[in-house]
C-alpha cells in the first residue's frame, strides 16, 4: 500500500518500455537495480511560530526524490543530468497513467511530486487497509507503556465518537481530501507535515513486518521484539514523531465548532487526518510494539 512501492513499480514499467531502444540505451537488469525513493514530504521552510499558517494552494503535499539517473549515468555512458533527462522522456512517455509529476533538479535528481488526486484516492484506499489489518488476534505484551502514542490514540478515538455522535462522519473510503477546484482542504503547515509522516510510516510498514507478519514464513514474535531494543526504539521514535505532530495539528487545526457550522467539508478532511493518525498508532502500538491501543484513557 506504500506509496514508495507504488512509485518505484511505475518508474520500472516505464523504463522497461520499447522507447528504451529508441533512445539508443543499453539494456540493463532491472530485478538486480534498486530504484532508490526518498520522500521529502512537504519542504516548504518554516518556522516556529507559522505552523497554522495556510500553504500555497498548488504546492505538492508530497515530494519524492529519485536518484536513479546517478546510477544508470555510468551503465549509458553518459552524465548524470543526461542520464535523468532520459529517464525523464521514458516517463513522459510511459502507458501508465502516473501518479507523479516529474522534475529534474540539479546533479541529475528526479523530483515526483505526487498528483493531488492520485494522492486523495490513495488516502481513501488506505484508511479500510489500516483499519483492517488492525483487527487480527493479537497477543498483548503489557510490560512496556507507551503513555504519548496510546495518549493520542485515544484522543483521536474520542473526536471520531464525537463526529459520530454529531453526524460530521463519513464513510472512511469518502473522505473530501480536495474540493470542487482539485485543491487540498488541509492547507496548513501542520497538517501537511503530520500527513507526510503518515505516509513516511506507511512506506515502513511496506518494508517491515510486524511481528504478526507470516509472509515467507518469516512471522516475529513479540519476544524477538522485547529482545531488540533498537527495533522497539525505531516504531516507538516513528509513533512518537506522529504523536507530536498530531499535537500540534490538533491545536491548529480546529474541527468542531465555527468549523464545522462554516466550512463542513475541511471540518470532514481534518476529521480524515484524525483518522488516519489514530489507524497508523493503533497499527504500531499493537502490531509492532506488542502493546494496548486503548479508545480511551
Amino acid at each position: 500500500m506504500g506509496l514508495k512501492k507504488i512509485l518505484q513499480a511505475q518508474i520500472a514499467g516505464a523504463i522497461e518500455t520499447p522507447e528504451l531502444k529508441n533512445l539508443n540505451l543499453k539494456n540493463f537488469d532491472l530485478k538486480e537495480l534498486e530504484i532508490p525513493l526518498r520522500n521529502y514530504g512537504f519542504t516548504q521552510p518554516r518556522t516556529k511560530d507559522d505552523r497554522g499558517v495556510k500553504v500555497p494552494a498548488n504546492y505538492p503535499c508530497i515530494n519524492y526524490q529519485c536518484t536513479l539517473a546517478l546510477q544508470l549515468a555510468s551503465t549509458w555512458g553518459m552524465s548524470h543530468l543526461k542520464a535523468a533527462e532520459n529517464i525523464l522522456e521514458l516517463l513522459t512517455y510511459s502507458s501508465q497513467p502516473l501518479i507523479f509529476q516529474p522534475q529534474i533538479l540539479p546533479k541529475g535528481i528526479i523530483n515526483l511530486a505526487i498528483l493531488d488526486r492520485s494522492l486523495a484516492d490513495w488516502l481513501n484506499q488506505l484508511i479500510p487497509w489500516l483499519l483492517v489489518s488492525s483487527t487480527k488476534q493479537l497477543a498483548i505484551n503489557q510490560e512496556i507503556n507507551y503513555f504519548l502514542l496510546q495518549s493520542t490514540h485515544a484522543r483521536c478515538c474520542s473526536l471520531i465518537r464525537l463526529a459520530k455522535k454529531e453526524g460530521l462522519f463519513l464513510s472512511s473510503t469518502k473522505t473530501p481530501w480536495l474540493d470542487a477546484q482539485g485543491k487540498w482542504y488541509l492547507d496548513s503547515q501542520s497538517a501537511r507535515k503530520l500527513l507526510n509522516q503518515i505516509v513516511n510510516v506507511v512506506d515502513e510498514f511496506d518494508t517491515n513486518p510486524s511481528f504478526l507478519s507470516t509472509e515467507n514464513q518469516q512471522e516475529i514474535s513479540i519476544s524477538t521484539y522485547k529482545a531488540n531494543p533498537q527495533l522497539r526504539h525505531k516504531w516507538q521514535k516513528l509513533g512518537t514523531e506522529i504523536s507530536l505532530s498530531w499535537q500540534e495539528f490538533d491545536r491548529f487545526d480546529r474541527i468542531f465548532g465555527e468549523v464545522c457550522r462554516n466550512n463542513l467539508p475541511l471540518a470532514q478532511a481534518r476529521l480524515g487526518l484524525v483518522t488516519l493518525t489514530q489507524a497508523v498508532l493503533q497499527k504500531i502500538l499493537e502490531e509492532y510494539l506488542g502493546s494496548i491501543a486503548p479508545t480511551e484513557l
